[in-house]
Order: structure tokens, then sequence, then C-alpha cells
């Protein structure tokens, strides 16, 4: 997290001084879109797996309540 945050900054201080060219530029928001990508895949694939325990517990606790009548 340290060497992101130095990242960021050292980014941003070439961008603010207009020493970076629109490669550079460009080059933010490519990585920025992977990392949202990236988010979006860990979020969704974290939502199934949650989505799946819960179908599984119940079930399990509605074949429970059937054998206890």
């Amino acid at each position: 997290m340290v060497v992101t945050e130095l990242g960021f900054r050292l980014g941003r201080r070439v961008y603010t001084r207009g020493r970076a060219e629109e490669t550079e530029r460009s080059g933010v928001g490519f990585v920025t879109g992977g990392t949202l990508g990236l988010l979006a895949f860990l979020l969704g694939v974290t939502l199934s797996l949650a989505d799946g325990r819960h179908n599984e517990r119940r079930g399990v606790v509605l074949a429970e309540a059937r054998c206890a009548r």
C-alpha cells in the first residue's frame, strides 16, 4: 500500500507540473480501468460464492425441517 501511495503521489506531481505527455496520461487511465475491472471481477466471484453458500444452507435447513415433522 505504501508503494501504491508513493506512485500515486509521484504521478500526480508529474501530471500537475505539465511534464507528462499525452501517452503518459493515457497510461494512467489504462491502469485505472484494469484495476477497476479486477475489482469488479473479484466482487462478482465473492457474491457468487456467498449466494452458493446461502442456497446450500437454505436447502439443509429446509431438509431438516421436513425431517422434523
